[in-house]
């Protein structure tokens, strides 16, 4: 540059994208920063004291700028600097997880364009579930990285059944909204029998006891079954959430009897123990034998 313009950049200056023109002068003069269509959208005043020079321009986007020093009416010196546009796009999205239950994610966010991007909002998409979304206000200067995260404490973001859940993360800026979609597994709730226990009454069997774990990753709602070849009798429902396990008795009701052996005899019984879905799914089956003791 022959100039008094040495070099021209971007910066934030008080939370608004600012042109950073450097200079050398040695009396006052007036910087302006102009569109291609001629329209001064930002001057100062350029001391001799200084030699840098800031123009705030919040609505700075791609396009060409003219950069112009005057002093007295005359143009001292002009430079053209073309700019593609600040570009964010997301590189990364870590998601956090108890469980069932989505509990937050961070995302790294890059710009990749020439000038400061400022995050206008940051929100989730998920499926079956409402779109969470903050306001935001945080620029990412031209080649920087910077990393945002939600918490979602304050929402009930648990999910009842297993699968594939997407998680879409979006985030918004002047130049429109860019997002990246993850996916995260929660494995079906699934019953696993830790303990069968026929409760005898001298001959009467009235009650099956089982103590169940939930392996799966989400809670599981159902109601077991326990059958000999004379009856069947029902447990109440229950929920056992992801990990815990609960015990739990199929019994008779009234004078309803699961198994009555005759007196003075001890034999072997088959029972036959489901657990079913409150939709009426098997999930899981097993046989045990016992007799009266």
């Amino acid at each position: 540059m022959d100039g008094p313009i040495n070099d021209i950049g971007i910066e934030i200056s008080d939370q608004t994208r600012a042109f950073a023109i450097k200079y050398e002068l040695d009396d006052y003069a007036t910087a302006l920063v102009e569109t291609a269509e001629g329209e001064v959208v930002s001057e100062a005043t350029a001391s001799p004291e200084g030699n840098e020079v800031i123009l705030p321009y919040q609505g700075m986007g791609a396009g060409e700028y003219k950069f112009v020093i005057r002093r007295d009416g005359d143009t001292v010196d002009t430079v053209t600097r073309s700019f593609s546009g600040p570009e964010a796009q997301i590189l990364s999205v870590t998601d956090t997880w108890d469980e069932s239950r989505l509990d937050g994610f961070d995302a790294t966010i890059e710009n990749s364009g020439d000038m400061p991007v400022l995050i206008d909002r940051v929100g989730v998409d998920l499926e079956t579930k409402d779109e969470v979304a903050y306001g935001w206000n945080e620029f990412v200067e031209p080649g920087e990285t910077t990393t945002v995260g939600l918490d979602f404490n304050n929402y009930q973001l648990q999910f009842a059944e297993g699968g594939d859940v997407g998680i879409e993360v979006s985030i918004e800026t002047a130049s429109g909204t860019t997002s990246k979609t993850v996916s995260h597994s929660l494995e079906p709730a699934t019953p696993e029998f830790e303990s069968i226990t026929p409760l005898w009454n001298g001959v009467y069997l009235n009650v099956i006891e089982m103590t169940l774990e939930n392996t799966g990753d989400v809670p599981l709602e159902a109601y077991a079954e326990a059958s000999s070849t004379s009856s069947t009798v029902e447990s109440h429902e229950f929920t056992i959430d992801p990990g815990n396990q609960k015990t739990i008795q199929a019994r008779s009701r009234g004078f309803e009897r699961l198994y009555e052996a005759e007196a003075g005899e001890s034999p072997t019984v088959s029972i036959d123990v489901a657990v079913y879905s409150v939709e009426g799914e098997t999930l899981l089956t097993e046989t045990v034998t016992t007799s009266p003791e």
